[in-house]
């Protein structure tokens, strides 16, 4: 629920961003918007400083409580050194200990369960981030104006928050499949990807086909970390995450050029299908999934 709440806040900044950067643009250039922007996204490093520890925030029985739960769990692969670095040679140290869980955290990857997650996460993010990113360009070229994409993204971002917080409320139900709610995203995100692109011509058309979509992508992102603990468990989750971040990034390194080239000598909308192919990929390999089994949030 609360990994739901948080994405909720993610998907609602994104109903704002696109209508701020294009008024931003209009007033102050591309240089002078993107010196702004790149300001406000600079406090997200202030908002890290507040993070504490629960242990900080509740009493000490609880937290004698939370340390036991915590000590019969273990954790192997990222028990870091907590010491503060005082020396060269210790802060070292703590960098050669922190590679090497990361390195046991990629080898997590040999499970066929984790690469099939870790894979089909990356295509859907692939898919999602290129295609955001490029519809505003096929709008241009077919005559629309770039206040037009930026409420089209906008609308996108409202389907989105709103699937995000309404998952938030049911995803711990007994009766909610989380993995049918991630296949089914996956599906909707892709056939309305699809949708955007034959309404090209019609602004009507996109938007309503982009909230759609939106919801799609919410219903999709909202569940992943969960099913992650569902399929892994709590232990390996910080793996599955590292898995994960490694081999999207591996898929955008790939994905970019080929998306790139594909809008060059063809089409933005032929590029914008491949997105599509990747969002309906990401639920095809869900399908071979076996049935995730739920966490206890008591133990967790």
């Amino acid at each position: 629920t609360a990994t739901a709440i948080i994405m909720a806040g993610i998907a609602a900044g994104q109903i704002f961003v696109p209508l701020l950067l294009r008024m931003l643009q209009d007033k102050y250039g591309f240089m002078g918007a993107t010196l702004i922007f790149s300001a406000i996204v600079s406090n997200c490093c202030v908002a890290a400083l507040t993070f504490h520890p629960v242990t900080n925030h509740v009493k000490k029985k609880r937290v004698l409580m939370m340390q036991e739960s915590q000590g019969k769990q273990s954790f192997p692969n990222h028990q870091y050194d907590t010491k503060e670095a005082g020396t060269v040679t210790e802060s070292n140290a703590r960098t050669v200990n922190i590679l090497k869980a990361t390195l046991k955290n990629v080898l997590e990857m040999r499970r066929l369960e984790v690469t099939l997650m870790t894979l089909g996460f990356s295509l859907l993010l692939v898919g999602y981030v290129n295609f955001i990113a490029q519809l505003p360009f096929a709008m241009y070229f077919k005559g629309h104006s770039l206040d037009e994409a930026s409420w089209c993204v906008s609308l996108s971002a409202i389907g989105n928050t709103l699937t995000r917080i309404l998952v938030s409320c049911v995803s711990d139900r007994k009766w909610f499949s989380r993995k049918i709610c991630y296949i089914t995203g996956s599906i909707i995100a892709g056939f309305f990807t699809l949708g955007t692109v034959y309404f090209l011509e019609r602004v009507d058309g996109i938007m309503v086909c982009m909230i759609l979509w939106g919801i799609g992508i919410g219903a999709n992102l909202s569940v992943y970390h969960a099913l992650l603990i569902d399929i892994c468990g709590l232990p390996l989750y910080v793996p599955c995450l590292t898995a994960t971040g490694l081999l999207m990034a591996l898929t955008s390194i790939v994905s970019g050029p080929i998306l790139g080239t594909i809008s060059d000598y063809s089409s933005y909308g032929s590029s914008m299908v491949a997105c599509a192919i990747m969002q309906f990929s990401s639920a095809l390999l869900w399908v071979f999934m076996s049935s995730p089994h739920r966490s206890d949030p008591a133990s967790a």
